[in-house]
């Protein structure tokens, strides 16, 4: 259960960052003109945010186990 617990928070921390990330990669790499702030949104919400939090949740899982296993 401990696992779980911190691997959601991972995800949550995740999706945050990914968030801010995606945003300010579309915002400053892409070449729309017509409506940069929307693609910028939706790519961070819908693309870049779920993309860290799946490898954020996937990532502590491994390195809880690994340190786990170590003991």
């Amino acid at each position: 259960m401990k696992i779980l617990g911190y691997a959601l928070l991972a995800a949550i921390a995740g999706y945050v960052a990914g968030v801010i990330l995606g945003f300010g990669c579309v915002s400053a790499l892409s070449n729309n003109r017509h409506d940069k702030s929307m693609e910028a949104g939706m790519t961070a919400f819908f693309f870049a945010g779920p993309a860290l939090a799946v490898l954020a949740f996937l990532g502590s899982v491994v390195y809880q186990l690994v340190t786990r296993r170590g003991r």
